[in-house]
């Protein structure tokens, strides 16, 4: 338990030095999924007659 504990506690400087030197960022932004996603169905729509496979 006191190995845990100590492990921890380095873990926690860790991450405070890397937020130190890491530069302040905003949310990341979302990947563009639903513009991928709409691609794949705008293929099936426009092919209804051919199979598609992975």
């Amino acid at each position: 338990m006191t190995e845990t504990e100590a492990r921890l506690a380095e873990l926690a400087t860790t991450r405070k030095v890397i937020a130190e030197i890491a530069p302040a960022q905003g949310d990341p932004e979302p990947p563009e999924t639903n513009n991928v996603y709409q691609a794949i169905v705008s293929a099936f729509n426009q092919h209804p007659d051919r199979e598609f496979r992975a």
